[in-house]
């Protein structure tokens, strides 16, 4: 189950997709820290569509899983649509049979193509873009695969885009490297993106000082930038507070299982 930091429990449940997303829980008192707190984090997703992008290994498939599992939970049809058109592994599409069997509608290539390294367009895309009953979630190719994207333009018109960031992996670990990815994957994408993810981590062998560590770097791209950090994902073994983080946290859970992670 995700796990919504940061605010109370009706406000965790909403932000879990446990509730249905309604007005309810967005009228809390802006006196109270915790309701401004869960009306912050409500604030996270603000369209239909989601898309995340960011650089090789920033975590987008893992957090696409999280975000659309959330909303599905709370009752709405909600689509993961994998469009990683650049590599081989790691992809949503890998654990089709888990989303579908908790209530998710996986949007990717068909079976046997499913290990095609090739710009395919899976044939259900346009349904549940076009479907306003629909929430989706992205997960799109790491650098350059954002490309695709642009033969999406007018579908993702209203989207909100995200950057997810990992600053332990090469392409994205300072803050001139987190300036550069930003626009180059606003002009291959052609989409304007709307805000950070923090989601920093070395795998298994993260540990509170790294996470503290990658906020504190994608934050100081952040003022740079003018985009805002809607949240910090953690894996679930890190503990509550973290010291040092100034907006809200995400537990995610893993479903990715990658070949290191198997025993013989």
């Amino acid at each position: 189950m995700n796990i919504w930091r940061g605010c109370s429990k009706a406000g965790a449940h909403f932000l879990a997709g446990l509730l249905p997303l309604s007005g309810e829980y967005l009228n809390w008192s802006k006196h109270s820290l915790l309701g401004a707190m869960a009306l912050e984090l409500a604030d996270v997703i603000k369209s239909r569509i989601t898309v995340l992008i960011g650089e090789f290994g920033s975590g987008k498939t893992e957090l696409a899983a999280n975000l659309a599992l959330g909303l599905a939970r709370g009752g709405k049809p909600t689509a993961v649509v994998d469009l990683d058109i650049v590599k081989p592994y790691f992809r949503t599409r890998e654990n089709r049979a888990t989303l579908e069997r908790c209530g998710l509608t996986v949007v990717a290539p068909e079976n046997r193509l499913a290990n095609a390294d090739l710009p395919i367009m899976p044939d259900n895309l346009p349904r549940v873009l076009g479907d306003e009953k629909f929430f989706v979630v992205i997960d799109v190719g790491g650098g350059e695969g954002a490309i695709v994207l642009g033969r999406l333009r007018k579908e993702l018109a209203k989207a909100q885009v995200l950057m997810v960031v990992n600053t332990y992996r090469p392409f994205t670990s300072s803050v001139q490297d987190i300036l550069a990815a930003e626009r180059r994957l606003s002009e291959s994408s052609r989409l304007k993106i709307a805000g950070f993810i923090s989601n920093s981590n070395l795998g298994p062998a993260t540990e509170e000082h790294h996470i503290r560590e990658g906020f504190r770097i994608l934050e100081a791209a952040s003022a740079v930038s003018g985009l805002p950090v809607l949240f910090v994902a953690v894996p679930p073994w890190i503990g509550n507070p973290i010291a040092g983080i100034s907006c809200p946290v995400l537990t995610i859970q893993i479903h990715t299982r990658y070949p290191w992670m198997e025993r013989d």
